[in-house]
C-alpha cells in the first residue's frame, strides 16, 4: 500500500458519477476487506452482549390470552449490576495528572485544574457511569476521547410587525460545545484488531473501526466542507440499497435503506498512521491521524478480564445459568401455587360439559348426574419446602459468583457497626478489584489522551485585532505588554492579540510570571479564573487516580462505629484522663449527625456573666492601676485565668515599691480565696453548679495557678465526682 498522504482534488465533477483513482480504490478495498474479517471474528461475542442487555432488562416475555403459566423474571442480575454500580460511582472517578520530572510539577497542578474543568463541562461523571454500566452488563465498556466542535445554524427573530404579522429573522451560527470530549460508545459499534488485548500495554490494538448509522441529511450536513470531505466525494453518497456505484459495500440489515447511510471511521496506528472514512462504499477522507498523540482515540473498561483477550466478561454472562434456574424455579412454583388455589377437575367421559362450565364463579351451577363419579377435583399440593431451599442455594451461588451479598445493605442482619462493616467488606473486595482494573486501563488511557488533546488544541489562540490610535503612548504600551507576554501576532502589518481559554479553578489563584517563567499559585476561597497559555501546558505527564481502591463507609455506619468505640472502657479512660480531646470527639459526633459544632458552641463566661476575654482585659486595667500604687479590690467571680494575669505581673516586680507588691498580693489572695470557696461549694452540692473553665489544662482537671485549685471536673466522670489533686 502506498504512503498515506492523499491531497487529491475530486476526480469528477458534481454531475458525474463516482470514479475514484486507483489509490482511493485501494484504500476503500483495504477498509472493507479488513472490516468484514473483524466482524466475523467477533461474532461470538455479539450474542453475549445481546443476552446481557436482556438480562439487565429482566423483561417478561409476552403471554397469550390462554397462556396461564407464569412468565415472571426475578431481577437478580439487574439488582447485582445496580448494587455494584452504586458503590463504584460513589467515588471521584477521574484521572489525576502527575509530572514525569520535577520541572513540570507546577504545570501538573495547572493540568489538574483543566482536567477537572473539562470533566465537569462535558458531564464526564455521567459518561463514566454509562461506560461502567456497559462493562457490568456486557463485559466491556468503551469511550472515545476526542475534540468536539459542535456548531449549528439558528434563526433569531430580528423584527416583528404586529399589524401584518410579518417576521424577520437573522441567521447566526452557534456552538453547542467546543472542547475536549469523552463519549460513551456501544461496544457493538466498535470493531477492534482481533489480535489486540487492549488499547495499551502488550499486544495493543493496531487499528479500530467505529461504525455510525446516519440519516442522509445528517450525513450531508456533517460531511460538508474541506475538513471532513477533502476529496469532494460526499456528494456521491446515496442512502443504502442503491449500491450500483461500488462493489465493496454490503447492505447491512439494521438500517433503513431509503434514508440511512453506514459510515465507517477507520483508525490505524500501525503499520500506517491513518484515518480513513468511508460511507456506503465511497471514500470520503483518507489521510494521517489528525491528533498529535497518534494513538487510537479509545479507552476500554472490562468487568471481569479474560486474559489474553480484548473483550471482558460481565455480571450478566457470569450469572446467566443461575438466572435461568432461578427464573424457571420461580415460575414452576408460582404455577403450582396457581393450580393449588384454582384446582383442575377430573371429568368422566360420560359427562357432556365444556370447560366454561367448570370455571368457578359465584352462584354457579354445574349439572351432573353423579358428582362422586362424574366430576372430581384434582388434588394439587402447595409448593414443597425443598423448592424454597433450592432457591436459597441458588442465591448463595449468586453471592459467591458476583461477590455481592444483599445482607450488607440490611441493618437488620447486623447487630453492631462492626458486623455491618464486615458484611460490607466482603462485598467490597470484588468492587475494589474492579476499581483497580478500571484505574489501570480506562482512566489511565483517558487521562493520557486528554492531556495530549489539551496540549494540542488549547495552544491554538483566538486572534483579536488591537484597536486604537497607533501614535498614542497608550497604544504603544499595550503592544509592549502583549509582546512581553508573547501574545502579540502581526498579520500583514496589523497587530492582533492572541487569547487563550479561560479556566475555572476553586480555592486557588493561578498566574504566570513572565519575568521568571514560574507559575504562581495562592490559596483563595471561592472561584477564580486563569488563562491557559501555551507556556503552562508544555511538558511530560503521567496519570494516577483520585479514586481510592478503598470504598468509604457510609456516614451512619461511621457514626455507629464511633459510638461503639466510645463505649469501650479503654477509650472512655483515655477521654477521661485527657489523652483524647473530649471537644474533638464531641465535634466529630456532631459532624456525623450533620450538625455544625460551631452552632452549638457557647461563648465561655465567668461566674458573673463576663466572658473570658473581658476578664483578661479587666485584669490588665487593674494591673495598671496597682502599678500606680492604688489599692484595687479583688474582682468578684474572677476566673483562674484572670488571676494568672495578676500573678504574671507580680513575678516581674522584684525591685518594685513594697506598697505596689502589697496591693498585688492582697488583690490576688482575695481572688484565690473566692475561687477556692466556689470550688468547695461545687463539691458539696454534687456538681449542681458549673465552675468556669480553668487555664492551662482545665480539660484534664489541672490548673497552672496553684496546686490548691487542681480540682477541675472531668467531662466523663459521674455527676458529683471531682478529680482529686495529684499526690
Amino acid at each position: 500500500m502506498a504512503t498515506l498522504n492523499i491531497v487529491e482534488k475530486p476526480v469528477s465533477t458534481p454531475t458525474s458519477t463516482y470514479n475514484p483513482s486507483d489509490k482511493v480504490k485501494d484504500y476503500g478495498r483495504k477498509v472493507y476487506d479488513q472490516y468484514y474479517r473483524v466482524k466475523a471474528a467477533r461474532s461470538k461475542y455479539e450474542l453475549v452482549w445481546s443476552n446481557g442487555s436482556k438480562a439487565w432488562e429482566a423483561k417478561r416475555p409476552e403471554r397469550g390470552e390462554d397462556d396461564w403459566q407464569s412468565n415472571i423474571v426475578p431481577p437478580t442480575t439487574t439488582s447485582i449490576i445496580e448494587t455494584i454500580l452504586a458503590d463504584m460511582i460513589d467515588l471521584n472517578l477521574r484521572p489525576f495528572i502527575v509530572p514525569v520530572g520535577s520541572e513540570d510539577q507546577q504545570k501538573a497542578d495547572v493540568f489538574n485544574h483543566i482536567v477537572n474543568f473539562t470533566w465537569e463541562k462535558g458531564n464526564n461523571d455521567l459518561v463514566t457511569y454509562t461506560i461502567i454500566k456497559d462493562a457490568l452488563t456486557k463485559g466491556t465498556g468503551v469511550g472515545q476521547e476526542y475534540y468536539l466542535d459542535d456548531r449549528r445554524t439558528v434563526h433569531l427573530l430580528k423584527k416583528f410587525d404586529p399589524k401584518t404579522g410579518e417576521e424577520q429573522y437573522v441567521t447566526k451560527e452557534v456552538s453547542d460545545y467546543n472542547d475536549v470530549c469523552l463519549e460513551p460508545i456501544p461496544v457493538e459499534d466498535l470493531y477492534v484488531d482481533p489480535k489486540a488485548r487492549g488499547f495499551s500495554g502488550s499486544y495493543p490494538a493496531r487499528f479500530a473501526y467505529r461504525r455510525y448509522i446516519m440519516h442522509i441529511e445528517e450525513f450531508r450536513r456533517f460531511f460538508n466542507g474541506p475538513i471532513w470531505d477533502p476529496l469532494g466525494n460526499a456528494q456521491y453518497v446515496k442512502p443504502g440499497g442503491d449500491v450500483s456505484y461500488t462493489d465493496l459495500f454490503k447492505v447491512p440489515s439494521d438500517f433503513d435503506a431509503s434514508k440511512d447511510v453506514e459510515v465507517l471511521w477507520y483508525w490505524e496506528k500501525s503499520p500506517e498512521d491513518a484515518l480513513i472514512i468511508v460511507a456506503n462504499g465511497i471514500v470520503i477522507r483518507a489521510g494521517p491521524n489528525p491528533y498529535n498523540h497518534k494513538q487510537l482515540p479509545f479507552a476500554r473498561m472490562v468487568d471481569l478480564a479474560r486474559t489474553h483477550e480484548f473483550y471482558g466478561k460481565g455480571e450478566a454472562e457470569l450469572l446467566e445459568s443461575l438466572q435461568e434456574e432461578l427464573t424457571l424455579l420461580r415460575r414452576m412454583r408460582l404455577d403450582q401455587t396457581h393450580l393449588s388455589i384454582f384446582k383442575p377437575f377430573l371429568v368422566s367421559e360420560r359427562e357432556d360439559l365444556d370447560e366454561n362450565e367448570l370455571l368457578l364463579r359465584p352462584a354457579a351451577a354445574i349439572h351432573v348426574t353423579d358428582t362422586e363419579i362424574g366430576i372430581k377435583e384434582l388434588a394439587i399440593s402447595d409448593p414443597s419446602r425443598s423448592s424454597y431451599m433450592e432457591e436459597d442455594r441458588l442465591k448463595e451461588d449468586v453471592v459467591r459468583a458476583s461477590g455481592v451479598d444483599d445482607r450488607f445493605q440490611s441493618v437488620k442482619k447486623a447487630t453492631t457497626a462492626t458486623e455491618a462493616a464486615i458484611l460490607k467488606e466482603s462485598t467490597l473486595k470484588h468492587i475494589r478489584m474492579k476499581l483497580w482494573l478500571m484505574q489501570r486501563t480506562f482512566l489511565k488511557e483517558v487521562g493520557k489522551l486528554r492531556v495530549a488533546n489539551i496540549q494540542q488544541f488549547y495552544t491554538i489562540p483566538r486572534l483579536e485585532k488591537v484597536l486604537g490610535e497607533a501614535n498614542t503612548a497608550k497604544y504603544q504600551q499595550a503592544l509592549t505588554q502583549l509582546r512581553v507576554s508573547n501574545k502579540l501576532q502581526m498579520i500583514k502589518g496589523e497587530p492582533y492579540e492572541k487569547k487563550y481559554r479561560e479556566i475555572r479553578s476553586k480555592d486557588e489563584t493561578i498566574e504566570y510570571d513572565w519575568k521568571n517563567g514560574d507559575i504562581l499559585t495562592s490559596k483563595k476561597n471561592g472561584w477564580s479564573f486563569f488563562e491557559a497559555i501555551p507556556e503552562m501546558l508544555s511538558g511530560n505527564f503521567d496519570v494516577q487516580f483520585t479514586a481510592s481502591p478503598d470504598v468509604p463507609i457510609s456516614k451512619p455506619l461511621k457514626l455507629s462505629k464511633l459510638q461503639e468505640s466510645l463505649a469501650n472502657p479503654i477509650v472512655m479512660a483515655a477521654v477521661e484522663s485527657g489523652v483524647y480531646d473530649v471537644g474533638k470527639v464531641a465535634d466529630e459526633l456532631m459532624k456525623l449527625n450533620d450538625i455544625d459544632p460551631e452552632e452549638l458552641r457557647i461563648q465561655q463566661q465567668g461566674q458573673g456573666g463576663q466572658t473570658m476575654q473581658q476578664l483578661a482585659e479587666l485584669a490588665q486595667i487593674e494591673n495598671s492601676q496597682m502599678l500606680k500604687g492604688q489599692d484595687v479590690p479583688s474582682t468578684p467571680y474572677s476566673s483562674p485565668a484572670h488571676t494568672e494575669v495578676h500573678m504574671t505581673a507580680l513575678k516581674s516586680l522584684e525591685n518594685a515599691d513594697q506598697n505596689i507588691i502589697r496591693a498585688f498580693s492582697d488583690h490576688i489572695m482575695g481572688e484565690l480565696a473566692a475561687q477556692a470557696q466556689r470550688q468547695d461549694t461545687l463539691g458539696g452540692q454534687g456538681g449542681s453548679q458549673l465552675s468556669p473553665p480553668m487555664a492551662g489544662g482545665a480539660v484534664r482537671g489541672e490548673s497552672s495557678v496553684t496546686p490548691a485549685l487542681q480540682t477541675g471536673s472531668s467531662p466523663l466522670v459521674k455527676a458529683g465526682e471531682v478529680n482529686k489533686p495529684p499526690g
